[in-house]
């Protein structure tokens, strides 16, 4: 019977060892496209807490179908040594550059683009608001209109207009006192 090899040579170790360095720099590639997201399009610490655990769970899963291809499913201290060595070189390479250049890009296209466009939905609702706030004052004076037709026979409390200015609240307590 022929028991498989359950350790690895120097020379496979090494080449696993190039193998994860090389996945880092896939990784790191990966975490510059998150990065141009977030130039692109700013926003709040909620949503960059999401994305920062989604490359989290990504590098690990990378880490295990790496582990499972390469390495007879397993997953050896020096993987995740060579994928950090292989991200951090890449960000220190070719992500420095990327990275200037999608700042330069993203802040042309936010001042030729974006702004415009804000500017416009600002004043579309602006005039929007104008409008609707004149329909509301409309909608509000013919409400008025009806209270004003409540039926006054009825000697409601709240139809009665000394009660507007609370003078009788405390005739209102005694008599019940009193009751």
């Amino acid at each position: 019977m022929k028991v498989p090899e359950t350790f690895f040579s120097v020379s496979e170790e090494a080449w696993l060892f190039m193998l994860s360095c090389a996945l880092g720099a896939a990784i790191g590639l990966f975490g510059e496209i998150v990065r141009t997201f977030r130039c692109i399009f700013p926003h709040g610490a909620i949503l960059i807490a999401v994305e920062d655990i989604a490359f989290m769970l990504f590098w690990g899963a990378a880490l295990m179908a790496f582990s499972s291809v390469c390495a007879l499913g397993q997953i050896r201290g020096y993987f995740v040594l060579g994928s950090i060595i292989g991200a951090v070189l890449y960000r220190a390479t070719l992500g420095h550059i990327i990275s200037v250049a999608v700042r330069k890009i993203s802040g042309t296209i936010r001042t030729a683009v974006i702004s415009p466009m804000r500017r416009c939905c600002v004043f579309i609702r602006a005039k929007a608001m104008s409008k609707f706030v004149g329909c509301s004052k409309i909608f509000v004076n013919s409400i008025k209109k009806v209270e004003i037709l409540l039926p006054k026979g009825l000697n409601l409390l709240y139809n009665k207009t000394e009660n507007n200015k609370r003078k009788n609240v405390k005739n209102v307590v005694r008599k019940k006192e009193t009751s």
